[in-house]
């Protein structure tokens, strides 16, 4: 499997995973319910302009342009809105966002928009080699960053990874440890400008000689991004890449009525 097709079946299983019935989106943030005029998947669909055609039935956009990706949720699979439980249609609408008169839809003809994101095309100069330096004697370091939300968040620091980007610096990143060996990182560089802030990256465990890979292709927004009623931790001090890192995703894009009205059409 080629490079971009493995980061196309990646990003699609994250477009999905934030998009389920009751997935982070559904239960966390507030949707706007539409009609659609067709029951096909429209999740995840990329959109150079809305209004003409999609991305990728032509020539490859280059990498570093963004690339507009509707966040959708369906409720094909659930039948009947009349037969959820009232937990079932409290996660599916907050706050009762997707209001009444569900009840006598057919199965797939209502959608539930989260907006958008924009997200860079993927390039391999993004996946770069890396070492993780864990602390002396393989201590932890609480660190107390901003909240997005309110007040603190503690992140647990055990060490720092190490790689260089095309301009050939050598960088490094504080990371926190995930299960079975992964690290996370929480970092801004100089792409973020008029942007979200900082984006969160998943690495994969050490090698026994400490060596890991960084894909910045891979770079997520947090679900504060979406809801800002939604904590997120800041990136821990130092966690700054003086660069354009145009990988991964970039933006939400709450407005989408484009959209909608070109897929009611």
């Amino acid at each position: 499997m080629g490079f971009t097709e493995e980061w196309e079946r990646w990003h699609a299983r994250r477009v999905e995973a934030l998009t389920a019935p009751f997935g982070p989106l559904s239960s966390l943030c507030r949707g706007r319910a539409y009609r659609s005029a067709t029951s096909s998947d429209v999740a995840g669909l990329s959109w150079a302009n809305p209004l003409e055609e999609l991305t990728g039935t032509g020539s490859r956009p280059a990498p570093g342009t963004l690339r507009r990706v509707v966040l959708d949720t369906p409720l094909r699979g659930l039948g009947f809105y009349a037969d959820l439980t009232n937990r079932q249609k409290t996660l599916l609408g907050q706050e009762g966002t997707y209001g009444l008169g569900l009840s006598q839809v057919e199965e797939g003809e209502i959608r539930v928009s989260h907006g958008a994101m924009e997200v860079f095309e993927p390039h391999p100069d993004w996946v770069v080699p890396a070492v993780f330096r864990p602390w002396p004697d393989g201590s932890i370091v609480p660190v107390e960053v901003p909240s997005t939300k309110s007040g603190t968040i503690t992140l647990t620091l055990v060490g720092r990874i190490e790689f260089s980007l095309q301009d050939g610096g050598t960088r490094w990143l504080a990371v926190s440890p995930l299960l079975q060996g992964e690290l996370h990182t929480v970092f801004v560089d100089l792409s973020r400008r008029d942007r979200f802030p900082f984006r969160f990256l998943r690495i994969p465990a050490p090698d026994d000689d400490n060596t890991t890979v960084l894909d910045f292709n891979r770079a997520v927004l947090p679900l504060a991004a979406f809801n800002d009623r939604i904590p997120a931790p800041a990136p821990p001090p130092g966690n700054v890449l003086e660069v354009h890192v145009t990988a991964g995703e970039s933006h939400p894009q709450p407005d989408v009525s484009d959209i909608l009205e070109y897929l009611d059409s």
